[in-house]
């Protein structure tokens, strides 16, 4: 499930009618895509095919099923209000405390929705694997569907069938350039340009297989920050040690940009990246930076790529 199913110009909603599992065709008796009768032997009985009750809930297969969040924390599933709420709670908390993840509503079959909330633990549990990296870890809701006749026997507990709901927004490295130019003044790079979104469709406004970073993004996934975990406003990036740089090394090795900071650093400032060059040895290097984009549905981690392209300016002098 995802947001595709909005009529309105945002993703705040991830909900759908079950109607839209089977295609369009409507969850009621009047339609024969449920329910076939080919003989029908309990004409003017009670429980008569034209009075069982088509029901939709959380099957109790959901219980105890385990996934994992983007925090790294997994979580457990569990059942309320009759199976029409799914919940989880933290496999480390002893206390085993519930936030809903999804529920059922409606007033009767054909009406009947699910949807997708938005507590922390639903939206951890939403954005740990891409849409296109489907596997046993995506966040899934097992439905059970069931007919009742009018003595409230169920005719079928056993059906069921799965609900997926897919992670909306994918974030990647922008793989952005800067010049090395100490001697020409401070270099800047706005943190926003680090990167760039698609999203479940793997298109954007038509283009297939189309990345940005337009501010439609922003506007239909509310984007409301990109950071760096543990740095603030004025603080040196290096502050995080999972920011790291291969200067002095080979291509393909990297180590914590602290290491180096006697070279050089960049510092946060105001949305922007400034670049500190602390020695005129500073050769071509890329830095590996690990942001988080938060959106409407919770956080999304990205390692953004910097190549800093030495200057002719501060080429070594023969």
């Amino acid at each position: 499930m995802t947001p595709e199913y909005n009529e309105g110009c945002t993703a705040d909603k991830l909900d759908a009618t079950f109607s839209d599992v089977f295609k369009g065709n409507l969850a009621d008796l009047s339609n024969p895509a449920l329910i076939v009768v080919e003989n029908d032997l309990t004409a003017d009985k009670e429980y008569a095919a034209e009075n069982l009750e088509l029901s939709f809930a959380f099957a109790q297969k959901n219980v105890g099923k385990e996934y994992k969040g983007v925090s790294g924390k997994t979580y457990v599933m569990a059942l309320a209000n009759n199976g029409l709420t799914l919940q989880a709670y933290d496999k480390a908390d002893r206390a085993k405390l519930k936030q809903d993840v999804a529920k059922i509503t409606g007033d009767d079959a054909k009406s009947a929705m699910i949807e997708y909330q938005k507590t922390n633990y639903a939206k951890d549990l939403l954005n740990y694997v891409a849409h296109n990296q489907l596997n046993d870890q995506t966040i899934t809701a097992i439905i059970g569907v069931s007919l009742m006749n009018e003595c409230q026997k169920a005719m079928n507990p056993s059906e069921t069938f799965d609900v997926r709901f897919l992670r909306p927004l994918n974030v990647y490295s922008g793989d952005k350039e800067i010049e090395d130019a100490s001697v020409q003044g401070l270099q800047t790079i706005e943190l926003k340009d680090l990167v760039e979104f698609d999203d479940w469709r793997d298109a954007w406004n038509g283009k297939e297989n189309s990345r940005g970073n337009d501010g439609a993004y922003y506007d239909y996934y509310g984007i409301t920050g990109i950071t760096i975990d543990g740095v603030a406003n004025g603080d040196p990036i290096s502050n995080n040690a999972e920011v790291l740089a291969n200067l002095g090394q080979d291509a393909e090795t990297f180590v914590s940009l602290q290491s180096v900071t006697n070279q050089l650093d960049f510092i946060y400032q105001d949305g922007k990246l400034v670049y500190k060059n602390l020695s005129n040895n500073v050769t071509e290097f890329t830095l590996k930076i690990p942001v988080m984009v938060e959106y409407i549905w919770g956080k999304v981690p990205a390692i953004a790529k910097v190549k800093v392209i030495r200057t002719h300016a501060n080429a070594k002098k023969n």
